[in-house]
């Protein structure tokens, strides 16, 4: 079993936790939650993916290098696309008393996912869009062996997803498949970054000095003065760009300060809700909407607090009972 890196897993936690706040903000309607929930989709959905290039290896470039590929990276998403998706739907459907017309709509919607899905299963185009993202900077990694030819490959297809604002009849939007035309980018950028990361010593005064300059963003925009929004599910954006560069910059200067943050050792907690980031987000919607029947718990500071512990426990039950019956199994075979 690899090891894993707890900078990279503070990262996930600080990412995850920062959706369920944009998720939980979402639906209360003042200036100052406003310009919280844009802030926050500056960085953290682009953050997965830069992370989610950090491990990727170019494949053999042959029938069994690309089959070996798709059982690994792109199958298991695929089955937890629809085994999380049928859970979640049919957990809504007794939660919300949804007529069964209603639920069988929704799994038609399932596969056709991307911006059709919504309620809790709204965050699921990131699976698809993810898996999509994967294949394609697999791709290009393997396939273009010159550095400067994969990222012109990547900034053309970046190019292209940026050159259209909505298209209203038959969609280029199945699986929400066309935001990969942008995320392929900034998951080719993690794929280099990565090693210069792990390779040079950063001051955290660097990371400082970058969320010094976030704080300034915010401020810009909470009095109207920096007007940038980007939504990558929506596919909506203001300024081409301040989409390909303020994500990547943002993501740095969290990285750096994770990078210290692991050295200070004080912050294990959230390398552990990072290592059950997609537990969390999966599930920190059902637990929204479960909660929300409790008057004590209408309120968005519960709900972020709720949904990242209970998925987070759901996780390490489930860990738990792995571990339990791997032991049991590796105790059944040494007897035997």
């Amino acid at each position: 079993m690899k090891k894993r890196i707890q900078w990279v897993d503070i990262a996930k936690g600080i990412g995850i936790i920062a959706v369920v706040i944009s998720h939980a903000i979402h639906p209360i309607d003042t200036h100052f939650f406003d310009v919280s929930f844009k802030v926050l989709y500056w960085w953290h959905m682009p953050l997965f993916f830069i992370i989610g290039g950090f491990f990727l290896k170019p494949i053999v470039t042959n029938w069994e290098g690309i089959w070996e590929f798709f059982k690994k990276k792109v199958w298991p998403n695929i089955v937890i696309y629809f085994v999380a998706g049928t859970f979640l739907i049919l957990a809504s459907h007794y939660l919300d008393g949804s007529t069964w017309a209603y639920t069988r709509d929704y799994f038609i919607r399932l596969i056709y996912g991307g911006r059709s899905l919504n309620g809790n299963l709204t965050v699921f185009w990131f699976i698809t869009v993810y898996t999509g993202s994967l294949i394609t900077t697999t791709a290009i990694i393997s396939w273009i062996k010159n550095v400067p030819a994969q990222f012109i490959t990547a900034l053309s297809m970046f190019a292209v997803g940026v050159s259209y604002k909505h298209w209203d009849l038959v969609e280029f939007k199945f699986l929400d498949m066309d935001v990969v035309l942008i995320t392929t980018f900034y998951m080719l950028v993690g794929y280099y970054v990565f090693k210069h990361l792990k390779e040079t010593s950063w001051h955290y005064s660097l990371g400082v000095a970058i969320m010094g300059l976030y704080l300034f963003l915010i401020y810009l925009s909470y009095n109207g003065h920096f007007k940038f929004r980007m939504f990558l599910k929506a596919h909506t954006f203001n300024n081409t760009f301040l989409l390909m560069y303020l994500p990547l910059v943002l993501c740095f200067g969290i990285f750096i300060i994770c990078i210290w943050m692991e050295q200070t050792s004080l912050f294990g907690w959230l390398s552990v809700v990072g290592k059950h980031s997609m537990i969390i987000m999966y599930l920190h919607r059902l637990t929204f909407d479960y909660f929300n029947r409790f008057m004590i718990f209408r309120n968005w500071e519960s709900q972020v607090i709720l949904g990242v512990i209970v998925p987070l426990l759901i996780g390490l039950v489930y860990e738990q009972i792995k571990r339990q019956l791997a032991s049991r199994k590796r105790l059944r075979n040494d007897s035997n």
